[in-house]
């Protein structure tokens, strides 16, 4: 019934125009990114509308939601046409949207990205809210991937990111007390508040699968990561 409304409605079609348009281009990705959701839940076997949207819509959307370049631009909440849209859940849920309905594609290629120190938190957080979806799964689809199967291509990046985003904690606080102009000072708080939530979300992720910290070929990292895991804990409990 579903689908036999989209076919008759021309919902995609107006959907699609809705995407290329600036104005109502944040509401069409959440809508494509829920659409792909759904479309996840189906087999991939089964040749049903929602597929072939999701398979439609995959190179723009991409090129809509995962662009580092309009992270700055973008708050965490944006307004638009009266919608309030949440950057943060909407990246996040399109990559674990992407992780479901194409997980080697999505693996080779949106994730490696992230290895750029300079790929913005928000991304970084999208990746690690996944994983905490998945982790959180207490029933996986048989096409749907598990945090196992993806080891090989996250664990390197979930250090990376945890060193990369305490260092640059630690560096935010350094700094605050130093700066003298206000709005230095509530740049550098917005940094703190950024790195200080995706390490809160790393230690919960590597609480929940340790082996996210842990599986690696060079033991150097790992011996690193965990020094850091013990010392956010630490700070965490005294606070």
């Amino acid at each position: 019934m579903f689908s036999y409304f989209l076919c008759q409605t021309g919902f995609p079609r107006q959907l699609r125009k809705a995407l290329e348009s600036v104005r109502t281009q944040e509401i069409a990705a959440t809508c494509y990114v829920d659409l792909c959701k759904a479309a996840s839940f189906v087999s991939p076997n089964d040749d049903t509308i929602l597929r072939h949207i999701a398979e439609d819509v995959e190179d723009v959307l991409r090129e809509k939601v995962w662009d580092f370049s309009r992270s700055s631009a973008l708050d965490t909440l944006s307004s638009t046409l009266g919608y309030t849209i949440n950057q943060q859940s909407l990246i996040s849920n399109y990559l674990l949207t992407q992780l479901r309905l194409k997980p080697s594609k999505t693996l080779c290629t949106l994730v490696p990205t992230l290895l750029d120190d300079n790929a913005p938190f928000m991304f970084k957080q999208a990746l690690v809210d996944a994983c905490l979806a998945i982790a959180s799964e207490e029933r996986t689809l048989p096409w749907n991937p598990t945090l196992k199967s993806m080891y090989d291509s996250i664990c390197t990046p979930l250090r990376h990111i945890f060193i990369q985003t305490v260092q640059v904690e630690l560096s935010s606080r350094s700094e605050i007390p130093s700066i003298g102009s206000k709005k230095a000072n509530n740049s550098g708080d917005k940094r703190l508040q950024s790195t200080a939530g995706l390490v809160q979300s790393m230690l919960k992720l590597f609480r929940m699968d340790p082996y996210c910290a842990l599986m690696v070929r060079q033991m150097c990292c790992v011996r690193r990561t965990c020094k850091l895991i013990i010392l956010k804990n630490r700070e965490i409990r005294r606070e």
